[in-house]
């Protein structure tokens, strides 16, 4: 069962979910403080959660929950607190932790849907030139999360990323490249890089033979390349 519409909804759609209860009905914006939001996605959850006890529950949070510049938000707060939820509840679960993921979505809030836009319309906006963002793939995201299910690697909390993060500066250079449009930001001196577990993820990308090397490229131009 799949509990969503968006983009890592759809994504799963495509494999057998029988015996999983997959949660990917969440907040689409991590900046906002709209209480109710919240509210309705926790509902959504207990609901489902109580209807289906037997199904392994897969939760998809954010690796933003180690991110010490984020701790204060509400997103995270939430975040933390469902996970909490989780880990008490009686089936199997396992709670994804994952990045910036990157695919076919009408969504503005994205990292890189909000570069593509600005930069493709000509549009000015502010860049943090010390923050860094981890850009995965949703392919990847959903590969990864079901061979860990396939395994039985359950009842734990996992990032699942990619094994490289990017100086965001990097990522606009992409899309002025992708675009052919100079980015029409001012770079200011904000941001910051934190930590977070990678182990995982470098071992499901070598499984999977996936290349890091230039893998910034190969996804935006998966994404925003002109057919």
């Amino acid at each position: 069962m799949i509990i969503g519409s968006g983009l890592i909804a759809g994504r799963f759609s495509q494999f057998k979910h029988d015996n999983l209860l997959l949660f990917a009905s969440g907040v689409s914006n991590s900046r906002s403080n709209n209480k109710n939001e919240y509210n309705r996605e926790l509902e959504l959850l207990e609901k489902h959660n109580v209807a289906n006890p037997a199904k392994t529950l897969i939760y998809f949070s954010t690796y933003s929950v180690v991110d010490p510049s984020q701790k204060d938000t509400y997103y995270v707060k939430h975040k933390l607190a469902v996970e909490e939820y989780i880990k008490n509840r009686k089936g199997d679960y396992l709670i994804v932790r994952t990045s910036n993921i990157v695919g076919k979505t009408s969504n503005p809030n994205t990292i890189t849907n909000f570069l593509f836009n600005h930069i493709n319309n000509q549009q000015e906006f502010e860049c943090w030139q010390n923050a860094e963002r981890n850009l995965l793939d949703v392919d990847h995201l959903v590969n990864m999360c079901m061979r860990l299910v396939a395994h039985n690697l359950i009842n734990r909390t996992v990032f699942l990323v990619n094994p490289i993060s990017y100086p965001v500066p990097k990522i606009v250079a992409q899309f002025e490249k992708i675009t052919g449009k100079t980015a029409l930001c001012t770079y200011v001196d904000k941001g910051a890089v934190f930590d977070f577990d990678k182990s995982v993820s470098e071992r499901l990308f070598k499984d999977h033979s996936v290349e890091t090397s230039n893998y910034l490229e190969m996804v935006i131009q998966k994404y925003y390349g002109k057919d």
